[in-house]
């Protein structure tokens, strides 16, 4: 029987150890909480995963190139000119914002019991490993203190990758070698999400490591053209009850992985039934949500050797309560009045080529669209034996995203690291001359602020903070780049879930879903 996890931080802060003299440049990430996290559990203390991060290849990368040694007897050259060049500006936003953003995204939310010596022990197990990270002799014999798992960072030629370097005699992986092309390097919410899912791979979120856990099924489905391919889902018990939270589908047995069509079943969730998850398929520069959900956590926590901490959730909205349904079914278009929030109606040219719409996460704007060049979604029949039509979704493009975009796209939007998506109603712009004087220019990206359970928006030429109720909606004053129209207020849990918030009440409906989801969990594992 397994003891119940309960585990609620108060404050939660990122802490990098500095090197010190003649020691490794080595980087130590992790969460410090205010509260006691230990939990006793068969008389095993559980507590928070601390990752460092080892610098060395980077640095060595750097030296290389400022010395005109381009390459060594075991590694790749790294790229010393043009704009894959590894700058010092590129080494400070990689170690000292994003990887402390993606790392604490995990650190947050699993937990693991440490050695009894307070350190890992790093002996490879993969040769890609000994072919990019020079490892010292100390990590193999008296290992790296303080830490739960050790991640190399490097900056090669070669394309980004992650692998998994060393494993504990319980099977947790306990060092991982991450490769980041320097072009790609930005320091965006988007780019850190791509790191804490890169992350989550070398954690153990792999399918054939699941697999040989006995987390997975497989069975075998015929498509149109009546070629053979494999099915794989995860039938693990804490994965399977958060799925059916999530979907609200009680006589749910399984969590589809996703398919490809061309290389077979990959490591992520299914992209038609979790499209905004954080472990889902995603596309370099296209905008998405990758959420945190209880959905990967639970996967973690069917590992065993991590615990989840449920309270972290993030909630999505793609399929969340939708039912049975949606798993199943074939796509359904918004003018069937199912699944209309996150499904859109591409059989209208208005909507398909002019008025902007909100993607499903809120943090972009987009089109509705089913062309193959947009990478629409496909979807399997519930019994897995013939492959549906495209579904349509709004997508975005690299020009139309609310954090980064370009105005110019985005007429009415503000831009910026706390924008979100928000629906507009018949709002036109005072200055139409970029636009169409007829056009009614769809929804809009805001500012958003997030306090005590509350929503304000601060909307394109007004600087006033307002406050936006969820079921009511917006007059822009006559001030602001609006002539008419109305601003709509969305939910809480789909605007707030990753800004910086005061916590919202116990009672607000967000919180509410996750403790009761943590209860359930915790009952069934009782």
């Amino acid at each position: 029987m397994r003891n119940k996890t309960n585990y609620t931080p108060s404050s939660v802060s990122i802490v990098r150890e500095l090197p010190q003299s003649g020691k490794s440049i080595v980087s130590l990430y992790t969460t410090t909480i205010t509260t006691t996290t230990a939990v006793k559990s068969d008389e095993e203390d559980w507590m928070p995963i601390r990752i460092h991060v080892s610098s060395d290849e980077l640095d060595r990368a750097m030296r290389r190139c400022s010395s005109g040694v381009t390459g060594s007897s075991h590694r790749h050259s790294p790229s010393c000119r043009g704009g894959n060049v590894l700058t010092p500006q590129k080494r400070d936003i990689l170690l000292n914002e994003l990887l402390p953003a993606a790392i604490a995204l995990h650190s947050e939310r699993l937990l693991v019991v440490r050695s009894r010596f307070n350190s890992v022990i790093i002996q490879f197990i993969s040769e890609m490993c000994y072919t990019y990270v020079e490892l010292p002799a100390a990590y193999e014999s008296v290992g790296v203190v303080q830490a739960d798992f050790v991640l190399f960072v490097l900056a090669e030629t070669v394309a980004p990758f992650v692998v998994i370097c060393s494993e504990a005699d319980d099977g947790r992986p306990t060092s991982a070698a991450m490769n980041f092309a320097p072009a790609d390097i930005v320091n965006t919410r988007l780019f850190t999400r791509i790191i804490a899912h890169n992350l989550a791979h070398a954690l153990g979120f792999d399918v054939r490591r699941i697999s040989g856990m006995g987390m997975t099924a497989r069975s075998g489905i015929t498509t149109t053209t009546a070629e053979e391919r494999v099915m794989f889902t995860v039938n693990s018990h804490s994965t399977v009850e958060a799925a059916k939270w999530h979907y609200g589908c009680s006589s749910l047995r399984e969590m589809r992985l996703d398919h490809n069509m061309a290389v077979g079943v990959s490591s992520h969730w299914d992209g038609y039934i979790a499209k905004d998850e954080l472990m889902s398929p995603y596309t370099t520069g296209e905008p998405s949500g990758m959420f945190y959900t209880i959905l990967t956590l639970s996967l973690f926590e069917d590992m065993k050797f991590y615990r989840a901490n449920y309270i972290m959730a993030e909630t999505m909205r793609w399929g969340n309560h939708s039912g049975c349904g949606f798993l199943s079914g074939d796509c359904v278009e918004k003018d069937e009045g199912k699944h209309s929030d996150v499904f859109c109606d591409s059989s209208s040219v208005a909507t398909r080529t002019t008025t902007l719409q909100c993607t499903s996460d809120r943090f972009a704007l987009g089109h509705c669209t089913r062309s193959l060049s947009s990478q629409p979604i496909s979807v399997f029949s519930a019994e897995h034996r013939e492959e549906k039509r495209e579904c349509a979704v709004v997508k975005a493009t690299a020009a139309t995203v609310c954090e980064n975009g370009s105005e110019a796209h985005m007429p009415g939007s503000r831009i910026g690291n706390i924008s979100r998506c928000l629906k507009g109603d018949a709002l036109r712009l005072r200055d139409v001359s970029t636009i169409d004087i007829h056009s009614i220019i769809g929804d809009i990206c805001a500012n958003v602020k997030c306090e005590g359970g509350k929503v304000s928006v601060q909307y394109k030429g007004d600087d006033h903070w307002y406050e936006c109720k969820e079921g009511s909606s917006i007059s822009p004053s006559v001030t602001s780049a609006f002539s008419s129209g109305r601003i709509v207020c969305p939910p809480y849990s789909e605007v707030c879930m990753d800004l910086p918030i005061q916590p919202p009440p116990v009672e607000a409906v967000v919180m509410e879903e996750v403790y009761n989801f943590t209860s359930s969990i915790n009952l069934i594992n009782s």
